[in-house]
């Protein structure tokens, strides 16, 4: 401490006796001479000030040396202190991102630079950097420089585009006038152009085009008359636009901009307009396609010694939200129309898929695989199964691609997409062919604009279809099922898969039977919905992990609940009690889910009450409700024709 007050005190004291600065050897000197000039001073402030004034300003005390150094020095502290208080400024201003900031730094910067912030240049980017490079790189091609050195030449006021690009005015009007007022100018320029005239001037936007049809602002407002905004002003008005002959002609070309037509869209709840208007339902599908290449069509041919595999991404676009085993069923029937179009023989047909119930793995679909081979030509089909949620692979990647690239089209404004359509017509003009670096060959689309439904292809359940990870077709109406998939050994490579070498570790096929529902009559069927399973599995024993069913009730108003699974039927090891106050002793088989309580007293209107979970016996399920679908809400509707079937069960209880 001592040490800093000596260098303190040395560097008060160490101020050199020179013209410049301060003349005072220490600042008691300066003190002292302070103290005698204000004795010397009149006492009241008034005289004082005067007296003073009168010293600095008079002619003849002006010639004096020390007064003229207190005028430069008193100048220039002034312009010292100016500019410092600017760099203060723009020091605690530039790192900061909100508007203000930044309105107060460009105020400070154009009045240093004498740039004018209202025209500011601001544009974005229709296309990628790597899209524009290659066009530069096909438009000059002798110019030897690299991508990443060529974006670095990209100007500042080019930004990429953003989400907000994409949220503007709706308005029909606004919307309208800026095509038709685009379209005009690009006629005009062409008549400019051609013409040569000088006479009219080529607007850059619609704002620019008004101010000249307006009288003149006055110097101390930046705002028009509003008699002149409403027309009602004798001196402006659209007489002072002035068009060229060739515009006025009707005979000469037509100009064609975009409008745009109103759409009517009854929507049920209470979804916000924003909400209604960004919102594009489209279903997208998306199989990898991996083919020996056909010599006719890829350019090469493959053989077996010379094996040549190509891959192609296959998309279908639809309106129809509905995932079912029928949509399922229409995309592979447009993949063998596609092969069989490019003369591609396919004998057997290898899928893989994830586990969704609704699309690949419930009963339905299994019996969609036993019919594959007379629906589609193949010799043999064979579908293997991921398990649930392991299934994020190269078609996720495609799928996503195609959105971003839609995305970024409607962003930048090249393209219109507002129904599923547009999508289509937009990705098979643009996203078709691919980059040479890509592993894919090229994307194919498909449009289907209803799927059928009305096929007789509803089965009965399948006894543990959530253990099986492998179907194969045999004939019509029969499958081979086993709980996992073999591609290691020599036999199930070459076709003979029941000569399978890992058996032992994978297990054996099992042959089951698909019977249709319409080849049941409805006695057999409610009394026992387990036909083609073992006489002693229980109709129970098909729940699982999402599945509503119905089980019987005790309460005479309501002869049974509907429920929704959320586990495997498990056995009790320890005594349970659900929230509903039902207990449940060590041994018994239950169910863990949710009822669903029926809305406004309509019984065939429900919802799911997700807060509430509930244990139910297994032996009291009644029905599996396979055919009904639930919807992001948990409602559900049911139908007289399921009522029907649950009570009839009951009956045989």
């Amino acid at each position: 401490m001592n040490n800093y007050r000596k260098r303190i005190r040395a560097d008060l004291t160490s101020t050199p006796k020179s013209d410049e600065g301060i003349p005072f050897s220490n600042r008691m000197d300066k003190a002292r001479s302070i103290k005698k000039l204000k004795q010397a001073l009149p006492i009241t402030p008034n005289k004082r000030a005067a007296v003073l004034s009168a010293y600095v300003d008079c002619n003849r005390i002006l010639k004096s040396p020390g007064v003229k150094k207190f005028h430069d020095s008193f100048e220039e502290s002034v312009e010292k202190m100016a500019i410092r208080n600017i760099q203060d400024v723009i020091t605690s201003v530039k790192h900061k991102r909100n508007g203000e900031a930044k309105a107060a730094l460009n105020i400070l910067t154009s009045s240093v630079s004498g740039e004018n912030i209202s025209d500011r240049k601001r544009a974005t980017k229709k296309k990628t950097q790597t899209e524009v490079f290659l066009q530069f790189k096909n438009e000059y091609p002798d110019e030897k420089i690299g991508q990443r050195a060529f974006e670095k030449c990209k100007p500042y006021f080019v930004r990429t585009a953003q989400f907000k690009d994409k949220v503007t005015c709706c308005c029909r009007q606004h919307v309208e006038m800026r095509s038709l007022f685009k379209s005009c100018m690009q006629f005009r320029k062409r008549l400019l152009s051609r013409e040569g005239s000088s006479e009219v001037k080529l607007y850059e936007s619609l704002s620019e085009l008004v101010d000249d049809t307006l009288c003149t602002r006055s110097a101390n407002t930046h705002q028009h008359k509003i008699s002149c905004l409403d027309r009602l002003c004798s001196e402006c008005g659209v007489c002072k636009f002035s068009m060229l002959p060739g515009e006025l002609d009707e005979s000469d070309v037509q100009i064609s901009w975009e409008r745009y037509e109103y759409k009517n869209v009854k929507v049920k709840g209470d979804k916000m307009i924003r909400k209604l208007v960004l919102k594009l339902e489209v279903s997208l599908h998306v199989t990898i396609l991996h083919r020996h290449s056909v010599l006719e069509y890829d350019g090469k041919d493959s053989t077996a010694e010379e094996p040549n595999i190509v891959t192609e991404q296959f998309f279908v676009i639809s309106p129809d939200q509905k995932h079912d085993h029928h949509y399922t069923h229409c995309v592979q029937n447009l993949v063998s129309e596609y092969l069989k179009s490019i003369n591609c023989e396919i004998s057997v047909m290898h899928e893989f898929t994830d586990g969704c119930s609704s699309q690949y793995k419930s009963r339905h679909c299994m019996g969609d695989v036993s019919y594959s081979c007379s629906d589609f030509g193949y010799a043999k089909i064979l579908r293997n199964y991921f398990e649930t949620s392991h299934a994020r692979g190269p078609q996720d990647a495609a799928g996503g691609f195609i959105k971003k690239q839609a995305d970024l089209a409607v962003i930048r404004g090249t393209h219109v997409i507002q129904s599923s359509s547009d999508l289509f017509d937009y990705a098979q003009s643009n996203l078709s062919t691919t980059a040479d670096s890509s592993k894919c060959s090229r994307r194919i689309f498909r449009y289907v604009d209803s799927v059928n439904r009305d096929r007789d292809r509803n089965f009965l359940p399948v006894k543990e279809n959530r253990k099986i990870h492998q179907v194969r077709s045999f004939d019509d109406g029969e499958i081979f099922v086993r709980k996992l998939s073999c591609y290691s050994c020599q036999s199930c490579i070459v076709g003979n898969y029941s000569t399978c070498m890992n058996d032992a570790q994978l297990g054996t096929y099992n042959k089951i039977k698909m019977v249709k529902e319409s080849e049941h009559n409805d006695s057999d069927a409610d009394s026992n919905n387990d036909e083609g399973v073992d006489d002693e599995t229980n109709i129970c024993d098909f729940v699982s992990n999402g599945t509503i069913f119905a089980v019987k009730a005790d309460d005479t108003d309501c002869p049974y609940y509907i429920l929704r699974a959320s586990k495997d039927p498990i056995i009790l090891r320890k005594t349970a009690t659900d929230k509903w106050g039902a207990s449940y002793h060590q041994g018994n088989k239950v169910i863990h889910g949710y009822y669903f309580n029926t809305i406004d007293n309509n019984p065939f209107k429900l919802k799911l009450l997700k807060r509430i979970p509930a244990i139910v016996p297994a032996l009291s399920v009644i029905y599996i409700c396979s055919e009904v679908d639930i919807d992001d809400n948990g409602l559900i509707n049911l139908n007289e024709s399921l009522h029907g079937r649950i009570l009839r069960c009951l009956d045989h209880e």
